[in-house]
């Protein structure tokens, strides 16, 4: 058996992210559905538990010596509160079938994947290696799941509206 080559599944890749197939739109579907109300619930057990609980730590340990822990407290608060909108606008954009509320989180969610590997290369003290961004790979699988989903959206209402 003879081995796939490497420009063989980059098309295939692309032609699957460009031209949408329709057989994996349940099971996308599904994916972004269960993530966002997982994330969404996530974001906002963090939120609650800040409030309820007085020593709460849930946040990944970061050092930032410059700034007080309170600061550091209400800049997470205020970045779990975005992020519950925008999961909120995922979900809802994929429960109410609009492409525009997806193509919004898109951009939220692409500008905080790129801001946090500028901040990775620019903050390290260390040499930046390209294993670092086995981290971002997940964000960006789900990127493309939500971007599939809205292509497939967006299909689909433009054959509805051309039966119409």
């Amino acid at each position: 058996m003879t081995q796939p080559r490497a420009k063989s599944l980059a098309a295939s890749l692309w032609h699957t992210l460009t031209q949408c197939p329709e057989e994996y739109l349940p099971l996308v579907w599904g994916y972004i559905l269960g993530l966002s109300l997982c994330l969404l619930m996530q974001n906002c057990a963090q939120v609650f538990g800040v409030f309820y609980f007085k020593s709460f730590r849930n946040w990944r340990q970061r050092s930032f010596p410059d700034l007080s822990h309170t600061i550091v407290l209400r800049l997470r608060l205020l970045g779990n509160c975005i992020m519950i909108v925008t999961w909120g606008i995922l979900l809802s954009g994929t429960i109410y079938t609009r492409p525009e509320y997806i193509r919004v989180w898109i951009t939220i969610r692409g500008t905080i994947c790129a801001s946090n590997v500028l901040a990775k290369i620019a903050f390290t003290r260390r040499r930046f290696h390209p294993r670092d961004l086995k981290a971002h790979i997940f964000p960006l699988f789900n990127i493309f799941c939500a971007n599939y989903l809205r292509i497939c959206q967006e299909r689909n209402q433009k054959r509805d509206a051309a039966v119409i």
